[in-house]
């Protein structure tokens, strides 16, 4: 989930939809939606920024989250990996003053894999991903990075982290919808993504944007 609002010209979050004295709370409505999901079974964990507007209340607002929200964990994007380490720890080590036990989540892109230099730098990218967080989520575009065959590119993706030994650890979160073309996967192309990942050992799986389901009947 999404712990915050972003703002409308630079991203940069804003405001909070749990409770916090760190910056505004836009709508207390992050528990609310956490108790359902809860119920249904589902672990929620939440992406959360390394920045905000008054940098001096970062800690407070990871602080903050621990201690008002039952949330089991903490999504970090592959920034803090390239050069933001330190500063990634110290946040966490605020979330976790009141949540010991959080779930870390690693998020990295698979980019292009052509060429042996680029599938070094995955799986140099994967195992520092790995030594920080409990999973690593992989965004694999196919519609972007796959060239014209979607099935090569996935198979090379789960060829790669099965290379690392840490199957277990690892969450491919495929793409569905191409923003240079601003067109969706089609269904058949989907379905075929997922059995690839299956048969190649991949064990958890998802996609992104979580909208397609409800825009992928309308294009």
């Amino acid at each position: 989930l999404q712990a915050f609002a972003p703002g409308k010209n630079n991203g940069m979050p804003q405001a909070a939809y749990f409770y916090t004295k760190a910056m505004p709370v836009a709508a207390d409505v992050l528990n609310r939606v956490y108790t359902v999901l809860d119920q249904s079974g589902a672990n929620v964990l939440v992406s959360m920024p390394l920045q905000i507007a008054d940098s001096a209340k970062v800690s407070a607002l990871y602080r903050d989250l621990g201690r008002y929200t039952p949330v089991m964990g903490i999504s970090f994007d592959d920034t803090a990996v390239a050069g933001e380490a330190k500063i990634q720890d110290e946040l966490l080590g605020a979330f976790q003053e009141n949540r010991p036990n959080a779930v870390v989540m690693q998020r990295i892109s698979a980019g292009e894999l052509d060429g042996n230099t680029a599938r070094q730098d995955f799986v140099k990218r994967f195992n520092e991903a790995s030594g920080a967080g409990n999973y690593v989520i992989v965004t694999a575009d196919p519609l972007r990075d796959g060239g014209k065959d979607a099935e090569i590119y996935l198979k090379k993706v789960a060829e790669l982290i099965r290379k690392t030994g840490q199957v277990r650890k690892a969450i491919v979160e495929v793409n569905v919808y191409d923003t240079k073309h601003e067109q969706w996967m089609d269904e058949k192309d989907f379905n075929a993504s997922m059995d690839t990942l299956k048969k190649e050992g991949i064990r958890n799986m998802g996609y992104t944007p979580d909208t397609y389901c409800q825009w992928k009947g309308r294009v």
